[in-house]
């Protein structure tokens, strides 16, 4: 299936379950950043392209603002009690996927995916990782 394909799908199954979080699995990142959960806080606005977002370009907009349109969490179990919200968060890089410099507390370099750009870490790790759509 195309790019557009697939972010049809991708997003099929985000809008069938608006509650969904949507999970990052990176084995081998930094302890902080082996899993992420994004979850919405507002309503995803129709041009909103979910893989591009999330695999190359980690942008404020459309609608894609942290503690504003949506929470990043370091469990699951954070995500759903709505606690332990991280509280940094960057954009706007060309070709810098999810989550950019984004932390719990502070800026954290090189831990981002791209599959249009070489990656800051000269070991590849940033391209092991793995997107999934958790349900509540």
């Amino acid at each position: 299936a195309g790019k557009a394909a697939r972010d049809v799908e991708f997003r099929a199954l985000f809008d069938a379950c608006p509650k969904c979080i949507i999970y990052r699995k990176c084995p081998t990142c930094v302890e902080s950043h082996r899993h992420i959960y994004y979850k919405r806080i507002t309503d995803v606005p129709d041009d909103f392209d979910f893989l591009d977002l999330f695999l190359n370009n980690w942008f404020n907009a459309p609608a894609n603002v942290l503690n504003t349109d949506f929470e990043l969490y370091s469990t699951y179990e954070d995500a759903l009690a709505g606690t332990n919200k991280w509280m940094y968060c960057n954009y706007n890089d060309g070709g810098v996927g999810f989550p950019r410099d984004c932390g719990p507390i502070a800026k954290t370099d090189c831990q981002w995916n791209s599959h249009t750009r070489d990656p800051c870490r000269r070991d590849l790790s940033s391209y092991t990782h793995a997107f999934y759509v958790k349900t509540p």
